[in-house]
């Protein structure tokens, strides 16, 4: 990761601790993001894996958090660590999933074109 770049929260999975992926991503998300113990979380769900070059596989996880208003919860709750994240912003999921759907619309770009 560099500078710049935008990411998803995650990292190697310590395998001291014998965590699964989820928890171990659970954890990641709470460090990345200064979250205190549990926030409102329902389960975590564990995506396909995908075996990227040089043995790296990759386990996407989602958890949903559960909040009236989830700009609200946002913008007190989610504080950025200062030695790990930036800025912390909201994307529709749909977009990510499908951005076609999303191009040329006033939303918030994920990174500058061509980054």
């Amino acid at each position: 990761m560099h500078a710049g770049q935008t990411v998803l929260p995650g990292g190697m999975m310590d395998k001291v601790d014998g965590q699964d992926p989820v928890t171990d991503s659970e954890m990641q998300t709470k460090r990345f993001l200064c979250l205190s113990l549990p926030i409102m979380t329902s389960t975590s769900y564990a995506l396909k894996s995908h075996l990227f070059q040089h043995t790296l596989l990759v386990i996407s996880a989602i958890t949903l958090l559960t909040h009236p208003n989830p700009q609200l919860f946002i913008e007190q709750t989610l504080k950025p660590s200062p030695n790990e994240v930036s800025r912390i912003f909201s994307h529709l999921l749909r977009a990510v999933l499908d951005s076609r759907q999303y191009l040329g619309k006033d939303m918030e770009r994920l990174a500058e074109r061509g980054s």
